[in-house]
């Protein structure tokens, strides 16, 4: 008998659309191999892109199984329950990253423009950012970029997540860019006081040693909620009075740690932002 892998999956809670998708073991080892698992992860990944195409998502779940000689297409050996198991397996194999990265994207742009949920509780693709970040800070920049596309007006776990990071890595350039974050374009509903929180857990020392890098990724951040559009920042068609004053409600938890001449840089950079907008 051929071996096969099974996506069981869900769409939906209340709908309860139901499915399932087979396809081919490819490898001929009796033991799953890393082979396995990106022909996993990929058919995965297809398959939500497809998808996607076809119905308005706004939650999904799976578990994936096998089936052989010994476990037929009903009754399946269950492999992976769900994204953590499955995330735990993929994390194992470094060449499967760029597979990872993917199926993020994949799991961004559900219904609503947010990203869609494996739950009530949990953003899908949660445990694939995790796998790669708490393995090398450097994935810290697609963290951050994760955490924006999930909605944090609902958030569940992300504050303790961050929590964790920055426990593993301890006060560095990525850490504090994570932080900056959590106060601007990822502050949701609890941002503002885990900010705070982060300052008396020595952030705010991180700061007077490093304040021209704070600084410059602080504008960065600014910049990019600009850029982007983000539902954080004001509106560069607002007065240049609302403007400033909007963004100052951000940086306000700062005065414990930035000077005058540091609010009057920061100032003076986003009133120059402004203008180009306005007057060219």
């Amino acid at each position: 008998m051929k071996t096969m892998f099974k996506i069981s999956y869900q769409i939906n809670d209340l709908a309860k659309l139901k499915g399932q998708f087979i396809f081919d073991k490819k490898s001929n080892t009796a033991v799953i191999s890393e082979n396995d698992i990106a022909t996993i992860l990929s058919e995965l990944t297809a398959l939500i892109i497809s998808l996607k195409k076809k119905h308005k998502i706004y939650q999904f779940n799976y578990s994936i199984g096998l089936i052989d000689e010994n476990n037929n297409i009903d009754t399946p050996k269950i492999l992976f329950t769900d994204e953590k198991t499955l995330f735990n397996e993929v994390s194992k194999y470094s060449a499967l990253t760029s597979a990872t990265i993917t199926y993020l994207q994949a799991t961004d742009h559900g219904e609503y423009d947010s990203r869609i949920w494996e739950d009530c509780e949990n953003p899908l693709g949660t445990q694939a950012i995790l796998s790669l970040v708490t393995k090398d800070k450097k994935w810290m920049p697609e963290y951050i970029y994760f955490l924006r596309t999930c909605d944090l007006d609902h958030e569940v776990n992300q504050g303790g997540d961050i929590e964790e990071l920055i426990e593993q890595y301890g006060w560095c350039k990525e850490t504090a860019t994570l932080a900056i974050a959590r106060l601007i374009t990822c502050c949701g509903q609890h941002g503002s006081d885990q900010f705070e929180d982060l300052l008396e857990a020595g952030l705010s020392d991180y700061i007077q040693e490093n304040k021209q890098l704070f600084l410059e990724k602080l504008m960065e951040e600014f910049k990019y909620a600009l850029d982007s559009d983000s539902c954080y920042s004001p509106s560069l068609n607002a007065s240049k009075e609302d403007y400033l004053n909007e963004y100052f409600e951000y940086v306000e938890v700062l005065t414990s740690v930035l000077d005058k001449n540091d609010f009057d840089k920061i100032s003076k950079d986003l009133l120059a932002i402004w203008t180009d907008f306005n007057e060219f």
